[in-house]
């Protein structure tokens, strides 16, 4: 049979699947760790339940509403998006946006006054416990039994402002109460001073004031909680707790999107959630009514602007049109022009009237300049004097004239009374003519005056077109600004009146609505998942306790690094002893026996057995490998090659480190190789040389005769087995001097001893040494290891069965 086959057998008899995990094996690892696993189940289930009892609910509520707004008129660009198969992004994803915006929760958070929260804790008052006794704090909402407003100092900036701070309120009594602050706001003064309800209590940067609601509400010692955050704080956690969806249309055939979004909001006070999707609706259509009249309100300010420049404009017109009539004496620039125009007239009538007069006075003069003192004629009268009194002087004097000629007529000129008539008419005559001088002095006064208005008239008439038109150009104006000034303001009051048709953007089909039943925590679930993590945590820390091991473990830590086979696993055992009776049923003579069965399968009776370094129990190995054959009947040699370190001895105590009869003595020709061999009392069919001194030179003893090949040779021919007890490989030469003379290497290593570092070099070893035909042992197996040390190996539960049975029966 070949080493192929020799290898498959043993494998088959050894590990019986290399392939992978084994169902079984799993499940054999898991019973070991039954206990460790109900225990850790428990564990869980316990810490799961007092995570439920510690969370607070978590309840739903939600609401649904249609956006109000026309979205049905579809452009050339959305029907063309249609026709090619692309659905254009609707409104109603952007309208959701705005629901989840900070800002928009901000105001809601405002108006509901979100910020501040109030909770009641009565758990014991020690400082100590209360945090670890305090699993659930009672909140309020709408029945808190006091109220606090906070209010900052102006002086402050917002960024030296705290974003958020809490302290806890302790009633004394009716009226005064402790309070202490949390965080930086912490002082000795606030948390040692007592207060009355409405007092101010002062802080750096804000002022607090604590106000009574509900009298019989108030529990003396209880501990209230007060916290207060920045709005915007608020308005984030608020958003994390809204979602926000497009309800699909349940009637069509495909699912088809509809104007109606499902508000959803989860909160631990259901009546908080109610009124928090009502006023998150109520400030959406308020804000949407605001950029909607955005436009309107601009334009109003714009008119506003307008209207204030327009009526300066106005009031500068109105201004310079009285400063205008004020400066000219203007009242009625047509009827003014009409009088001035009838006042010209009338005085050009009396200036002709005076000229007239003044002529008439001039051709009465001129007839009494040409008629004689002597010669008496009439004055012509009646020609269109005015003057009533020159009229009726003139007529006197004719009359008189008349009389003086009829008396002249009647008798001479000389007649006295005719000369007395003479005096009177020179006298008349003399009247007339002053009267008529000083007539004309009075016409001509008149004449100047009436000429001086007149000229006065024609100025101010000449300048009546010119007012005229100035008035006309301010009028002008005026009809130009007024009318745009109505205008403006009935615009405004149409602008203003338009702003309060705006429709609302939504509308709520249904009020908040939901079950009463906590949606969170949910129980189930989570002691499901901790009885699951309960479960897998000992598996998984036996795992990751085999990833970090640096020690070797199992031979499926060998086979991993090495393509060497494992030959055997040597279990771990107390007695340092080697086997004595062939008739044994303890582990460690079944072991050796099934080492001993698979070395039949291979080809060779010189065997050294080596490891990587000292204590991994090579000569033990060795030993018992030697007593295990020789149960056999056949003769077996046993080499101490261990020059430097010889330990045969400690496993045969009846042996003698004679200085010539031993393996340094036959290598220094103090003895023959027949000579350096000893019997064991009880084992006939086993020889033992010891390697007798330590010598100082092992290494040329080794290589520099052939003395080394003559013993392999002597032994190889006069016995069926020979085991070579050699040094360890790495540290020193001497093994490898052996290996050359050898059939078979046993290389042996230990576990839970030999570092999983160690193999890389061994492979290399073997690459590069040329070692002959190793085999891997693995010594040391702790079966009864605790169970976080090992993962499920192949082969373990072999010994494991029947070393549970060797006390029942099968053996002693």
């Amino acid at each position: 049979m070949n080493a192929s086959n020799n290898n498959s057998v043993r494998k088959s008899n050894l590990s019986g699947n290399t392939n992978g995990f084994d169902v079984r094996d799993i499940l054999f690892f898991l019973w070991r760790l039954r206990y460790w696993i109900i225990g850790s189940c428990f564990i869980a289930f316990c810490i799961a339940y007092l995570y439920v009892k510690a969370q607070t609910p978590i309840y739903e509520r939600r609401t649904q509403v249609i956006l109000t707004n026309d979205r049905s008129n579809k452009g050339g660009i959305s029907m063309l998006s249609d026709i090619a198969g692309m659905e254009q992004t609707s409104k109603i994803d952007n309208e959701i946006f705005i629901f989840r915006s900070k800002n928009l929760m901000k105001k809601v958070v405002e108006e509901l006054s979100l910020n501040i929260r109030y909770y009641v804790n009565q758990t014991p008052t020690f400082k100590l416990t209360r945090p670890s006794l305090n699993f659930r704090k009672q909140e309020f909402y709408k029945d808190n039994p006091f109220a606090v407003e906070v209010s900052f100092d102006s002086f402050y900036s917002e960024k030296s402002r705290p974003r958020a701070f809490a302290f806890e309120l302790t009633p004394i009594s009716e009226d005064t109460f402790k309070i202490m602050f949390r965080g930086e706001e912490e002082t000795e003064l606030t948390n040692n001073a007592t207060y009355s309800y409405g007092d101010k209590i002062a802080f750096k940067g804000f002022t607090v004031v604590v106000s009574k609601i509900i009298t019989d509400g108030i529990s003396i010692g209880s501990h209230y909680e007060v916290t207060w955050a920045d709005p915007a704080i608020c308005a984030a956690t608020y958003v994390d707790s809204l979602h926000a969806s497009i309800e699909m249309s349940p009637s069509s055939r495909m699912s088809s999107r509809t104007d109606v979004i499902s508000l959803v909001f989860r909160d631990s006070k259901t009546e908080r959630a109610e009124d928090v999707l009502s006023t998150l609706v109520q400030q959406y259509n308020e804000e949407s009514r605001f950029y909607q009249n955005a436009a309107v309100l601009n334009s109003i300010k714009f008119m506003d602007s307008r209207l204030a420049d327009i009526a300066h404009e106005l009031g500068m017109v109105e201004t310079s049109y009285q400063q205008y009539q004020s400066s000219r004496a203007l009242v009625n620039i047509e009827a003014q022009s009409q009088m001035a125009l009838s006042s010209d007239q009338e005085y050009e009538k009396q200036l002709n009237d005076i000229r007239l007069q003044q002529n008439i006075l001039k051709m009465i003069k001129s007839d009494l300049d040409k008629m004689s003192v002597e010669n008496y004629d009439v004055i012509p009268s009646n020609i269109g004097l005015a003057d009533a009194n020159l009229n009726l002087a003139i007529n006197t004097y004719n009359q008189q004239v008349a009389e003086r000629n009829r008396m002249v007529a009647n008798s001479s000129p000389n007649n006295p009374r005719v000369q007395n008539m003479n005096l009177v008419l020179k006298d008349g005559r003399n009247s007339i003519i002053a009267s008529i001088d000083n007539l004309g002095k009075v016409y001509g006064l008149r004449e100047g005056e009436i000429n001086r208005v007149l000229q006065k008239n024609k100025a101010a008439i000449s300048t009546i077109p010119t007012q005229q038109y100035d008035l006309t150009q301010i009028e002008r104006k005026q009809k130009i600004i007024e009318p745009l000034f109505t205008l403006l303001q009935q615009k405004r009051e149409e602008a203003q009146i338009s702003m309060y048709n705006v429709p609302d953007n939504a509308r709520i089909i249904e009020p908040p609505y939901g079950s009463n039943a906590p949606i969170l925590p949910k129980t189930m679930s989570v002691l499901l998942v901790a009885m699951f993590l309960g479960f897998c945590f000992p598996p998984a820390l036996a795992w990751l306790l085999g990833i970090l091991r640096t020690t070797i473990q199992s031979e499926e830590d060998i086979e991993k690094v090495l393509s060497e086979t494992v030959l055997a696993n040597i279990p771990k055992f107390e007695d340092g002893s080697v086997i004595r009776k062939s008739s044994s049923r303890d582990i460690k003579t079944e072991s050796f026996r099934m080492l001993r069965s698979n070395l039949k399968f291979l080809e060779g009776k010189v065997i050294q057995v080596t490891s990587s370094a000292p204590g991994e129990g090579k000569s033990s190995i060795a030993s018992n490998l030697a007593v295990s054959l020789s149960h056999t009947k056949k003769r077996v040699a046993l080499l101490g090659l261990d020059l430097r370190k010889p330990s045969l001895h400690k496993y045969f105590p009846s042996l003698h480190s004679h200085t010539k009869y031993s393996i340094i003595g036959y290598f220094i020709d103090k003895c023959d190789v027949s000579e350096m061999f000893q019997e064991i009392e009880g084992l006939p069919y086993l020889h033992v040389a010891v390697a007798g001194v330590v010598a100082p030179n092992p290494t040329e003893l080794l290589s520099s005769s052939d003395k080394l090949k003559e013993m392999i040779d002597y032994c190889r021919a006069d016995f069926d087995y020979v085991i070579c007890d050699s040094a360890p490989m790495m540290p020193v030469a001497d093994s490898l001097l052996i290996n050359k003379f050898v059939d078979r290497t046993l290389y042996v290593v230990r576990a839970e001893f030999t570092a999983l570092k160690i193999l890389p070099k061994i492979r290399t070893l073997f690459e590069k040494a040329d070692i002959v035909k190793p085999n891997m042992l693995l010594n040391g197996l702790n079966l009864r290891s605790n169970t976080f040390k090992y993962g499920y190996g192949k082969g373990y539960g072999y010994y494991g069965y029947y070393g549970g049975y060797y006390g029942k029966g099968y053996g002693h």
